[in-house]
C-alpha cells in the first residue's frame, strides 16, 4: 500500500510539472505570436499611412487596407489557440 501511494505520489508530481511547463509555453507562444502580429500590423499602417499622405494611396484604399487587416486578428489569435 505505501509503495503504491509513493508511486502515485511521483508519477502526480510529474503529471504537475509537465502540465506547468505545458501551460508556460502556452502562455508564451499566445504572447509572442500576438506580438509579432501586432508588429506587423502595425508597420503595415504606417507604411499606408505615409502611401497615403504621399498620395499613392487613395482614402479607399486605406479604408479596404484597415478592413482587411481588422479580418486578420482573429486568423492571428486562432494560430495560438493550436
Amino acid at each position: 500500500q505505501q509503495t503504491e501511494m509513493e508511486r502515485y505520489g511521483a508519477l502526480a508530481d510529474r503529471n504537475l510539472r509537465l502540465a506547468m511547463k505545458v501551460e508556460s509555453t502556452r502562455g508564451i507562444s499566445t504572447a509572442t505570436v500576438q506580438m509579432i502580429g501586432a508588429i506587423g500590423l502595425s508597420a503595415l499602417l504606417f507604411v499606408a499611412g505615409a502611401q497615403a499622405l504621399a498620395g499613392r494611396l487613395t482614402a479607399g484604399d486605406f479604408v479596404v487596407l484597415m478592413t482587411s487587416m481588422l479580418t486578420i486578428i482573429p486568423g492571428l489569435k486562432q494560430l495560438t489557440n493550436v
